[in-house]
């Protein structure tokens, strides 16, 4: 565990209330608190206090043990994966009986593979940047929250297990919140593939108001419970809901929940009161459903109509429903944020170009625009095909040799950036055609090429019947592609082409002659 600094360093990781990221679109989606856990005095976790960074998950347990006795904020910085293996004699990391604390992860990236978080007996604690995954051990449960706790922000992570092909109690959920927990935000975080997703409230009995706003979350291949919400205040915004199987929004037990400006496609029972004996209420408005049916039966009902008490301002960040799906695909999850809370963004390579060196390797080149990536991917398409990936590249390259490619043959390329998940654009793409095996404007077949330069017209004379010829330019743009029924002179049409070295291909009979000449 190696300790940074106090309040000076990393300032203020937390303080993303003036995070700010460009969509280009409409609107700008703003990070910012939002919600329940705004209330009161906020929730700002561990700014302005020490910063520690932490790789192994007896770190972080040694980190959060070590801040019961201190007063002072923590912001714990967790880079690399977290596992049962550097987790000793731990089932789930214990975020319990401290107050001011931030769990963030790196911006590179922070991974739990099978062991979660349990937080309880805590004040004022943020999560974010950090994917947990296949949790199977302690209680598993991805993040669990249970009271007394109070004034949670739950922020741009990702949790998943299994679904299809998993038993349905094999993992338990993804997120979690019972008892006297308070206060609670759940922003910007993508959940799928699970079979339980989101309980509120562990039993018909557990009815205490736990106050909970969850908005521009991304819910994908799921069954139910998102949230499966017992007897509390609920506000349920700017949601992306997708192929959900059986219920969605479970209100119950005299529950009542704002349910507004969400997207929910092929996701079944959208907002219904299910499986309980005491029914919850919702209000509505705003929403868009696109094969999304609600199948009402004898223990699946519509709730009654309520209107819950909103006690925070969130119009600023409340974006209608048809933003939703491009809003949360490109926001929601890890690696979207930097340290200090602000939109991660990556600049596109420029200037790629691609040379021919021989008949079966083409070399790229660009100009790197970014001092963040994690890497590049190159993609590469044949003619008359389509891109496909080739190559992912260390950060700071500036080159690459595509080899083992067919002779004669026009290549395109296209290269972008990467950190984390976020991508950078495409670069311009570049073209180049491979030389040829041998074939030259002497080979014995290809008898004349006149005039060389030339301006209107080229004759192009063969010994043999030629079936095909293709014209390129000198950065492997097709200009002409023409069968022929057995001619041996051709007569080529230059007068669209623009000036500059052109490569030839004639398909004979029996072989290929290539060659070059010059449009003035």
């Amino acid at each position: 565990m190696k300790k940074i600094s106090s309040a000076t360093t990393l300032l203020a990781i937390l303080l993303s209330v003036a995070g700010i990221a460009e969509l280009t679109g409409q609107e700008n989606p703003l990070f910012q608190l939002v919600g329940f856990a705004s209330v009161g005095d906020g929730t700002t976790g561990g700014a302005g206090g020490d910063t520690v960074i932490v790789s192994s998950g007896n770190a972080l347990q040694d980190a959060l043990e070590a801040k019961k006795d201190s007063n002072t904020p923590l912001v714990i910085v967790v880079k690399g994966l977290i596992n049962q293996a550097n987790s000793i004699g731990l089932n789930k990391i214990d975020v319990k009986e401290v107050n001011d604390v931030t769990i963030l992860g790196d911006d590179k990236g922070a991974e739990f593979d099978g062991i979660g978080i349990k937080i309880r007996r805590a004040s004022n604690i943020i999560i974010r940047n950090l994917k947990i995954h296949h949790v199977a051990i302690g209680e598993k449960d991805c993040i669990g929250i249970e009271g007394p706790a109070d004034h949670i922000w739950i922020d741009h992570c990702e949790l998943y297990n299994e679904y299809q092909g998993a038993d349905k109690d094999y993992y338990d959920g993804l997120l979690d919140a019972k008892a006297d927990a308070e206060y609670i935000t759940y922003s910007w975080n993508f959940l799928h593939d699970s079979w339980k997703t989101a309980l509120v409230g562990s039993s018909e009995s557990d009815t205490f108001d736990r106050k909970l706003t969850m908005h521009h979350n991304y819910f994908l291949n799921c069954n139910s419970r998102l949230p499966l919400f017992r007897g509390s205040t609920g506000h349920f915004f700017n949601n992306y809901f997708k192929d959900i199987t059986s219920t969605t929004i479970n209100t119950r037990i005299n529950a009542c929940v704002l349910i507004q400006n969400n997207y929910f496609e092929n996701a079944n029972n959208p907002w219904v009161s299910a499986y309980s004996n005491v029914l919850g209420g919702a209000d509505t408005m705003g929403n868009i459903l696109v094969n999304s049916p609600f199948k009402y039966s004898g223990d699946t009902h519509q709730p009654y109509h309520c209107s819950p008490t909103i006690p925070y301002a969130y119009e600023h960040v409340l974006h209608s429903a048809e933003l939703v799906p491009e809003l949360v695909m490109q926001f929601a999850g890890v690696g979207k944020l930097d340290l200090e809370g602000n939109h991660i963004s990556i600049n596109a390579p420029s200037s790629l170009s691609a040379i021919a060196v021989t008949h079966e390797q083409i070399d790229l080149a660009w100009t790197d625009n970014s001092d963040n990536e994690s890497g590049f991917i190159i993609e590469r398409m044949k003619e008359g095909g389509s891109f496909s990936e080739i190559a992912s590249l260390e950060p700071d390259s500036k080159s690459y040799s595509d080899t083992g490619l067919e002779a004669f043959t026009s290549y395109t390329y296209r290269i972008k950036a990467y950190v984390g998940p976020t991508e950078s654009d495409w670069s311009e793409s570049a073209s180049a055609i491979t030389l040829s095996t041998g074939f030259t404007e002497t080979t014995q077949n290809l008898i004349l090429v006149y005039p060389n330069p030339a301006r209107e017209k080229l004759t192009i004379r063969t010994s043999r019947p030629a079936r095909r010829i293709t014209v390129y330019s000198i950065d492997g743009v097709r200009l002409m592609d023409q069968e022929y029924a057995g001619q041996q002179e051709v007569i080529l049409d230059l007068e669209r082409v623009a000036p500059g070295i052109c490569f030839f291909r004639i398909e004979l009979s029996e072989e290929i002659c290539t060659g070059r000449f010059v449009k003035e």
